[in-house]
């Protein structure tokens, strides 16, 4: 599936809505969001994928009562999408992560990270606030190593994308995985057809 997911963008993006899905790495509903509107950019939607640090904390905190029963509730539609979500000890600050998303975007890498960011958490467990972790990550989807050292070690950009977090919060912004289509907030988990209509692909 990860193979897949390493597309260009289809012609049809030049006149499908702009549409941005905000989303978080431990969030489970982001997760069915994320999955199944990456098969409507294969069909040319235009979406960005734009990620928030829901934790917005330096450390991993225990999984929680509601993370758990949010697991619980998608993991049937995530299983059916290919990605079981076995995660159930830590929830960790995902910044960093996000950091090299917006960095694998760029190179064309960005549907092959976030998909294998989301099996090294929920399927696998791993800590993806972890230097080491997001290393062999990156290197698994061919980003640089160098290049990935560099961005993490890059204070600046850190706090620019925080920033940004932030001010996606004081938008309204306080949960995800929500749909932005011309300044509104949708839920995602629309129907087949009724996602089509609005991203009018």
């Amino acid at each position: 599936m990860a193979q897949n997911l390493a597309r260009g963008v289809s012609d049809n993006a030049v006149t499908a809505t702009p549409a941005a899905l905000h989303f978080d790495f431990t969030s489970p509903s982001s997760v069915v969001a994320v999955l199944r509107l990456e098969t409507f950019v294969a069909r040319g939607a235009n979406i960005t994928f734009a990620g928030i640090d829901l934790l917005g904390l330096a450390i991993a905190v225990p999984f929680s009562v509601q993370l758990r029963a949010q697991r619980d509730l998608w993991a049937a539609d995530s299983e059916t999408l290919g990605l079981p979500l076995h995660a159930s000890g830590w929830q960790p600050p995902t910044l960093k992560a996000h950091l090299i998303s917006r960095h694998a975007e760029q190179l064309n890498r960005g549907a092959v990270w976030r998909y294998e960011v989301f099996c090294a958490y929920w399927r696998d467990g791993a800590a993806i606030d972890d230097d080491d972790v997001l290393f062999e990550l990156a290197l698994n989807v061919g980003l640089v190593h160098t290049d990935v050292a560099t961005l993490l070690a890059d204070a600046t950009q850190q706090r620019a994308l925080t920033q940004q977090m932030t001010h996606n919060r004081r938008r309204g912004i306080g949960d995800v995985p929500i749909l932005e289509v011309h300044g509104n907030f949708v839920s995602p988990h629309l129907s087949d057809n009724d996602l089509a209509a609005l991203l009018m692909v």
